[in-house]
């Protein structure tokens, strides 16, 4: 059994986010392009919806698209990688480290955790940045900062945020932490 107090390397919290990371982004690029597609069409039928469609969809995206691969990561070893990435309860409970089962409420309950900080760190660093830019005398309405690089300035923040959500859970004591690493 493997000593529950020692935390993961930055090298493999950095691998193990990086599986879960590409397909998440994957998923959720083709996702969200395909469903333009759908939005644009809705929003020609009924115009007036077509903001909330947007935010709902979006939000539907974003939210489940990381359960889904959480469900899809968690416990599984990949083909090139001796890591396993497991919630800590599991990894607690567990006789065999290498024969964990991931239970509905235990991925449910990984998801969650990683999900709402997430959201926070998003949406904190949106608005960091917007106020940011307006301190710094960046002028929105003159075109001085088009809506196309805030867009890209915006969507960039997944990256490094993912991976910030990734090291707090993993490199915590091990009776804070969420996630853990099998070798």
């Amino acid at each position: 059994m493997e000593d529950l107090n020692v935390k993961p390397a930055y090298k493999q919290v950095i691998a193990v986010w990086w599986r879960f990371f590409w397909r998440t982004a994957l998923l959720q690029i083709i996702l969200l392009v395909a469903g333009g597609f759908v939005i644009n069409y809705l929003s020609k039928i009924n115009p007036a919806l077509s903001l909330l469609y947007v935010y709902i969809y979006h939000a539907m995206v974003i939210t489940l698209i990381p359960l889904l691969v959480f469900w899809a990561v968690f416990g599984r070893k990949p083909r090139k990688s001796s890591l396993i990435l497991v919630p800590m309860a599991v990894k607690r409970n567990s006789q065999n480290p290498k024969e964990m089962q991931v239970g509905f409420f235990r991925l449910l309950l990984s998801w969650w955790s990683y999900i709402w900080r997430y959201s926070a760190l998003v949406i904190f660093s949106v608005i960091a940045i917007k106020q940011g830019l307006m301190l710094a005398g960046v002028n929105f309405a003159q075109g001085l900062f088009p809506p196309k690089w805030q867009m890209l300035c915006l969507n960039t923040i997944c990256i490094p945020v993912s991976l910030l959500v990734f090291i707090i859970l993993m490199r915590r004591k091990a009776k804070r932490r969420t996630f853990d690493v099998v070798q």
